[in-house]
């Protein structure tokens, strides 16, 4: 997968949510190919695009609940 692809799909998932963590970048962004800078760079236009990015999850939201939501809007694509 190409730079471009996993930063899309953080992005889309920041859009659908409105939120990401920093651990869900971290796992999506493999460290030994991109550098800090990139992912400052990522956080920075997570930020202007609107997504939140959180120390950790809101404790009112469970992983079911938002592995739903995700599954929901999978559906209303197709």
């Amino acid at each position: 997968m190409e730079k471009e692809d996993i930063f899309e799909e953080i992005i889309d998932r920041g859009k659908r949510r409105g939120k990401l963590t920093y651990d869900e970048i971290n796992n999506a962004v493999p460290s030994e190919y991109f550098s800090m800078d990139e992912l400052e760079e990522l956080i920075d236009l997570l930020h202007n695009m609107g997504i939140e990015v959180v120390d950790d999850q809101d404790p009112d939201i469970t992983e079911e609940e938002v592995l739903a939501s995700e599954e929901e809007e999978v559906y209303e694509k197709t």
